[in-house]
């Protein structure tokens, strides 16, 4: 589990759990349950962040049974999401996503506490495949969540950002997610590359601070 703390009531960003859904005849939503969100503390957010394939983006994401909000999307063949909720209570929970024939989905989830608000400070959108760029400013002491999704067999392969989940469901759908801490201020050149072409790869980022 890669973890991030960041001292003197700053940001602490952790990456916490990861699941997947298939439905090959489609779903108007999918629940990821049991999912790991760490220590219960009361300025604590989850940050899900999710790729999906279906004929239209999110409607809505609730987690730990609260409704979040969806900070940034990009859409092709595959579409990705970034959400987040307020979770004080509860070590664990699911995530549900709610859409228009969903058939393959995965979601990490990320606890994210101490930050000044629940808005992301900037996001960041490709559907260009097969490199996604998503350079995203941050803030001195602020964090970056990221994810791509992709119709291949492989995975993929990020830049200037800490992996921190990579797989492949078996049924060419791809789903990573990565992470990146600023100690300063600066503009992050993150990039994720896969095999998959520019109809079929999607990526999105957020900041927080």
């Amino acid at each position: 589990m890669m973890s991030f703390v960041l001292a003197g009531g700053k940001p602490t960003l952790n990456y916490r759990d990861h699941a997947y859904t298939i439905t090959p005849s489609g779903s108007s939503s999918h629940t990821a349950s049991g999912l790991s969100f760490g220590p219960a503390v009361g300025a604590r957010y989850i940050v899900a962040a999710i790729g999906f394939t279906a004929s239209s983006n999110l409607s809505s994401v609730t987690i730990g049974g609260v409704a979040a909000t969806i900070l940034v999307t990009a859409a092709a063949n595959t579409r990705t999401a970034i959400a987040i909720a307020k979770v004080p209570t509860g070590t664990s929970g699911s995530v549900v996503i709610t859409g228009t024939s969903l058939i393959a989905s995965g979601i990490s989830v990320y606890s994210l506490s101490y930050i000044r608000s629940a808005s992301a400070t900037d996001t960041a959108s490709d559907s260009s495949g097969p490199t996604i760029s998503l350079t995203t400013d941050a803030d001195a002491r602020g964090v970056i969540v990221a994810t791509v999704a992709s119709l291949i067999t492989g995975t993929g392969s990020w830049s200037n950002a800490t992996v921190d989940f990579n797989t492949n469901t078996g049924s060419t759908f791809v789903h990573t997610s990565a992470s990146y801490v600023a100690t300063a201020a600066v503009t992050q050149a993150i990039s994720c590359t896969t095999s998959g072409g520019a109809a079929t790869t999607t990526g999105v980022a957020a900041a927080f601070r």
